[in-house]
């Protein structure tokens, strides 16, 4: 498993919907992924981008947005300090999740520094990153 500062990462080879993630992630004793940092966004934008085995397009963090909330916040309740996200979140009566994109596709004009991030429905089934 890949490691960073104090943490090891496991990548999913199974699509599920975040809150199936998340479970997951804490039956394996820890969370679906925290990005506190530039530092850790750039180690995990570099192993989904040049890992081989990592070749799944998205992947989900821990990150959300709760229903009727502006909000966002992270699984493990650190502040929601390091954002990288390139899109407008607006109040709806569903909550949203955070996923990261491997490649850039529509957002192809961007730099690494700009992009990967963005909300979905909490339903989609992608696969995903625990920290441990």
């Amino acid at each position: 498993m890949p490691r960073f500062r104090n943490s090891c990462y496991f990548v999913s080879s199974t699509q599920r919907n975040w809150t199936e993630a998340r479970t997951s992630c804490e039956r394996h004793g820890g969370h679906l992924a925290v990005v506190n940092d530039a530092e850790e966004y750039t180690f995990l934008v570099q192993m989904i981008k040049t890992s081989d085995w990592f070749s799944f397009p998205v992947y989900w963090l821990g990150g959300y947005r709760p229903a009727n909330s502006l909000a966002c916040k992270w699984v493990n309740s650190d502040d929601w300090a390091f954002v990288k996200l390139q899109q407008t979140i607006s109040l709806s009566n569903e909550e949203i999740c955070l996923s990261i994109q491997k490649d850039l596709g529509y957002f192809s004009h961007l730099t690494d520094e700009d992009r990967r991030w963005i909300f979905v429905s909490c339903n989609n089934t992608l696969n995903y990153i625990c920290e441990i």
